[in-house]
């Protein structure tokens, strides 16, 4: 099943206002890829418009402007700010605390999205990650009366860097003043918009534990795939030599990259390799050292990721953060491939261990060293591979 069999049946045609961040060609990770699917697929039978941060290029970036773009209009605008979403890595702690109160409160941002609005006039507006938008979004959607559908991704609305890493649960107790004030901040200034999905049942259950969305419609929804991952045929593999373990993502230390390098290093198995699919390559380059069953591939369209998947064993999910549902992990299955997942947040919610898949304990390289051997010696690959495939085909929007 595609996005459009993932997402809320709409009545066709309708006229969709979709809001993120970051749009290509600013696209950072997953979430920007889970928004990309879905407006590739809505667009097909809807009219669809896309709200979204640019960077400074002069006053005028102040006002959106408009092209159109493969199917789709796209409105750009700088949200008045000290920098821009985009250039946010690296930038000192004091300007991004600055950046944040005023993306918070970002009244330009209020009036851009109350004019967009009244020149799309959009049957539904759908948000996902406004970080960078302006947190006044949904205040300007709510004031129009028009169907608010909210997409929640992380934990940006519990903690300002939306990242808490194994063994830093203490930050959900929010024992420190300035992020209770956020996350206070958050609940009222986002309300509750008429839906709002998540990927995940832990996600879900967070967010209601700390008492937001009280008045919406709630539903949980994997994330969408491109079609590309279900049209093409998939024949179910018999595991052979050598296997092939595949890491997909931008490589970073939350995604666990580092970890997994490190610890692969130790798995005494030769008839393996380790295939790291993702940009920033560069940063890892120096930990491979030299080892040669680790290949560093860089990073790759859908349509690639979707070919290389048919020689892959294993899909490795290492994250070190508490996260929403890697789609990586669903791409996996759809293609037939069982996924080694660390056993934090939402990532392990798809795996049922030694069904279609195997869990270890998130930075714990003995653990990881485990289930890889456990992958390794698996004499029921085939059967793994069966329910991979048969666990992605078992999704419905229902």
């Amino acid at each position: 099943r595609h996005a459009s069999r993932r997402t809320p049946q709409l009545e066709t045609p309708m006229n969709i206002l979709m809001i993120a961040s970051l749009y290509k060609p600013y696209n950072r990770g997953g979430a920007e890829v889970v928004f990309e699917n879905l407006v590739n697929e809505l667009k097909k039978e809807h009219n669809v418009s896309i709200l979204t941060i640019a960077p400074w290029s002069g006053f005028r970036s102040l006002q959106p402007s408009m092209a159109q773009e493969n199917g789709a209009t796209i409105y750009r605008f700088y949200p008045f700010n000290i920098f821009s979403f985009i250039h946010i890595i690296g930038k000192p702690a004091l300007l991004r605390l600055i950046w944040h109160v005023l993306d918070m409160f970002n009244l330009h941002s209020y009036f851009v999205m109350r004019s967009v609005i009244r020149h799309v006039k959009p049957d539904v507006v759908m948000t996902h990650n406004i970080k960078g938008v302006g947190y006044t979004v949904p205040r300007a959607i709510r004031s129009t009366g028009i169907p608010h559908v909210h997409t929640l991704q992380d934990i940006q609305l519990l903690n300002p860097s939306g990242l808490v890493l194994y063994g830093e649960e203490r930050a959900f107790k929010n024992t420190n003043i300035l992020v209770r004030l956020y996350e206070r901040a958050c609940r009222r200034l986002f309300g509750s918009p008429s839906m709002v999905v998540f990927a995940s049942d832990y996600l879900r259950n967070l967010y209601r534990e700390k008492g937001f969305f009280f008045q919406s419609s709630i539903i949980t929804i994997p994330n969408p795939l491109p079609p590309v991952f279900f049209d093409a045929p998939v024949s179910i593999k018999e595991k052979s030599t050598p296997v092939i373990f595949a890491a997909i993502g931008q490589i970073d230390i939350a995604r666990g990259s580092f970890f997994c390098v490190e610890a692969f290093k130790k798995f005494s198995r030769p008839d393996c390799e380790l295939w790291m699919i993702g940009g920033g390559e560069e940063k890892i380059r120096s930990f491979v050292d030299g080892d040669p069953r680790i290949h560093l591939l860089g990073a790759m369209p859908n349509e690639k990721i979707g070919e290389l998947l048919q020689n892959v064993h294993y899909v490795l999910v290492p994250v070190l953060c508490y996260t929403n549902s890697p789609v990586v992990t669903f791409e996996a299955f759809a293609r037939g491939v069982p996924a080694i997942v660390a056993s934090i947040g939402g990532a392990a919610e798809p795996v049922k261990e030694g069904e279609n898949g195997f869990l270890f304990e998130p930075g714990n390289e003995r653990s990881f060293l485990n289930a890889l051997n456990e992958a390794f010696l698996c004499d029921r690959y085939t059967e793994l591979s069966c329910a991979a495939r048969s666990s992605i085909e078992g999704t419905s929007a229902g």
